[in-house]
């Protein structure tokens, strides 16, 4: 027996999860001529995931609270969670990132995250939307095809990712800074409601 069809949304995002947990164990041993590619089938059928849920929601009328804390929720595990992976240890030669990321850079993304995260927790109890922004479904659509490409370089084309991949992170680092920047001014106009 099918599950109602306003389930399914949530069911999606939930399984966002274990395929994030099954793409980190798969590249926190660095690059491997297997477990790589089972990584990113892995994180790819997981940012599919993310592009079906609201689709479905929105056309199904089935968006919900829980939705709404589940999905931004999933997204962060499966990002950052690729990010610390690929700026740690296994993807780091003798001399240089592997993957192009560096823990510098995941802590941008990190307190980026954690910034929004805790400022949308804050206006959203004081009644204020605080909702995704433009910028941050941008970011998040570049970091969700970088990330996947990092790994992809290296494993078929090493001397493009010796060149390219560093570029690439800092691109995706700046940009989901920039998109912080932008939560920024949201929260500032926020505020102001609050006081209002």
């Amino acid at each position: 027996m099918l599950p109602p069809r306003k389930s399914i949304p949530n069911a999606l995002t939930v399984a966002r999860l274990p395929l994030a947990a099954a793409t980190f164990g798969c590249w926190a041993v660095g690059p491997h001529p297997i477990l790589s590619w089972l990584g990113l089938v892995a994180f790819l059928l997981a940012a599919l995931t993310d592009a079906l849920d609201g689709h479905l929601a929105r056309r199904w009328g089935a968006e919900s609270l829980m939705g709404r804390i589940l999905d931004p929720f999933a997204d962060k595990v499966l990002i950052l969670g690729s990010v610390v992976i690929l700026a740690g240890p296994g993807w780091h030669s003798a001399a240089e990132s592997i993957s192009g990321w560096t823990p510098i850079m995941a802590v941008l993304v990190l307190a980026r995250e954690l910034f929004v995260t805790s400022a949308r927790a804050i206006l959203e109890a004081e009644g204020v939307d605080y909702r995704a922004r433009a910028i941050g479904k941008w970011k998040m659509v570049l970091q969700s095809a970088c990330l996947p490409a990092a790994v992809l370089l290296v494993q078929v084309a090493p001397d493009v990712a010796a060149t390219c991949a560093a570029p690439i992170a800092w691109v995706v680092t700046i940009v989901t800074v920039l998109s912080g920047l932008d939560y920024v001014g949201a929260m500032r106009s926020g505020l102001r409601e609050v006081k209002a």
